[in-house]
């Protein structure tokens, strides 16, 4: 199975290898979670042959073959109203998928968090319904949004990302400006100007920073007051100021976030951990957590970003998007992720109930598209 940022190699015994785009040294990755490291080893060779280095690997002769077949393909294109099954498919693997060979494990093991953002509330809340699906998680991860679908009572365990930027940024682009209003509310409009009010007044413009700091007041407003747990910028912000060196800006939106909730650990999403170490040693900002991208293959994550910043109360190691089967073996081997950090972000496809929504969900949409044709197992 091979996925925008890692590839995955499962045997007929459940061992599962891993190759990750964080595996690869590549300097500077300008989008690790989208096969960033491509991008960053493309630009690497033009820039060396660009210096009269050794010749680039793709020359114009294979780049001219690649174009021929592209074309060729879109000349015998047909529209297909049903697909057939071509091969003979293999027998699904039952055993429980375990990693062949990890990185060093340091220290004792890690919280359990269980990431819900992205689902719809109603899957949320029928998750939270039984009681025994619960009760084996050390916390939930979820977008404010999502609050009116967790129980009070468990609502003590939750860390918020803020703000949605993705969805919320997409529905911008299409124009659709008043879905977003009425997601935000009332409070969540006027956290909205709170937020953007003085950064609009210094861009004199609608910039992109000034929508991120609305958006992120609006997202503030929907947590409850005297929220003490931890509160996260979300990753497409947070890697983007420190690609572009926007140390204010991510100063900026962390005091929004303080002032939002001065009891809450408030801290950063990152994929990128050296840039992220480079700003915590630079900053004067308070940054009490920080939750991060890491590989199975990897070490030492935790500690360079604790070195940079002995303050940090909190270090979450994340699994990142990645195919199921990752994620549920990261729930049997969590320290392999951890790396010495505090706790361990998985996806809910680690959860059974959550996996078979998603599969039913996903395998409605596979048939839309595909109609004919089963569904691949494991493509959730």
């Amino acid at each position: 199975m091979i996925s925008s940022g890692l590839a995955l190699f499962l045997q007929g015994d459940g061992q599962l290898e891993v190759f990750h785009a964080l595996d690869t040294d590549v300097g500077f990755n300008m989008a690790p979670d989208y096969v960033g490291a491509g991008f960053t080893a493309e630009l690497s060779e033009l820039r060396d042959a660009a210096r009269g280095g050794p010749p680039a690997s793709m020359d114009i002769a294979k780049a001219g073959a690649v174009d021929r077949l592209l074309f060729r393909v879109y000349e015998v294109a047909q529209d297909v109203q049903t697909f057939s099954e071509g091969l003979a498919r293999p027998a699904p693997i039952t055993s429980e998928p375990r990693l062949a060979a990890v990185g060093p494990s340091h220290g004792s093991n890690p919280e359990l968090i269980l990431d819900l953002r992205g689902l719809e509330t109603s899957a949320v809340g029928e998750f939270f319904s039984a009681a025994a699906r619960v009760v084996d998680r050390d916390g939930f991860h979820v977008f404010p949004e999502q609050l009116a679908a967790v129980p009070k009572e468990q609502r003590s365990t939750l860390g918020f990302t803020v703000p949605d930027f993705l969805t919320q940024g997409r529905l911008l682009s299409l124009g659709r400006h008043r879905e977003v209003l009425l997601g935000l509310g009332v409070s969540g409009v006027i956290g909205a100007m709170k937020g953007a009010g003085s950064q609009a007044l210094r861009d004199r413009s609608a910039t992109l920073w000034v929508g991120a700091l609305g958006l992120l007041g609006g997202s503030l407003a929907a947590i409850p007051r005297g929220f003490e747990g931890s509160v996260f910028i979300h990753p497409a912000l947070v890697d983007l100021a420190l690609s572009l060196r926007r140390y204010d800006m991510l100063e900026r939106m962390l005091a929004v976030c303080r002032a939002a909730h001065p009891r809450a650990r408030v801290g950063i999403h990152t994929n990128l951990v050296a840039e992220a170490a480079d700003f915590l040693t630079l900053t004067d900002a308070d940054v009490a957590a920080v939750s991060v991208l890491t590989s199975p293959n990897g070490d030492g994550a935790a500690a360079e970003l604790r070195a940079a910043a002995p303050g940090i109360t909190r270090i979450v190691a994340e699994v990142g998007t990645a195919p199921a089967l990752l994620h549920q073996a990261a729930l049997l081997a969590p320290r392999a992720w951890a790396q010495g950090a505090d706790a361990v972000l998985i996806g809910a496809s680690a959860d059974p109930f959550l996996r078979s929504r998603s599969i039913e969900a996903r395998a409605s949409e596979w048939r839309k598209v595909f109609p004919g044709l089963a569904m691949p197992e494991g493509a959730p």
